[in-house]
């Protein structure tokens, strides 16, 4: 079973919470949403009866079971430019992949990305 550890990092819920909803079921996933709206949004769905097929990590939540998620996860999918979080899965030998939906970047932060990605 493939173990992704997946970032939603902004509010938009149709992007960030049914995006992991419709990954296969063999997936083992890990949602990490810092965005306390999405985090409402989540639960409220939560209670009629949508997201139960997936792990989430709640906004503030402390580093270590962010690192945890990281660390048990096959694949590191990013939704931002976290080069923090790139860092921690090149560290630990895991592959990242990072949507950036914000483009294009100055050459400045893609040359800061290039090793990490």
């Amino acid at each position: 079973m493939l173990r992704v550890y997946f970032e939603a990092s902004s509010v938009l819920a149709s992007y960030n919470l049914d995006l992991p909803t419709a990954m296969s079921s063999d997936i083992d996933l890990y949602v990490d949403i810092e965005h306390p709206l999405l985090y409402t949004i989540y639960l409220y769905e939560r209670l009629h009866g949508k997201y139960r097929n997936y792990r989430v990590i709640p906004p503030y939540i402390d580093r270590f079971m962010r690192l945890s998620a990281i660390t048990r996860a096959d694949v590191v999918h990013l939704n931002s430019l976290s080069v923090e979080l790139a860092k921690v899965a090149k560290k630990l030998g895991k592959p990242a992949i990072a949507v950036l939906h914000a483009a294009p970047f100055s050459k400045e932060t893609y040359e800061a990305i290039n090793d990490y990605y």
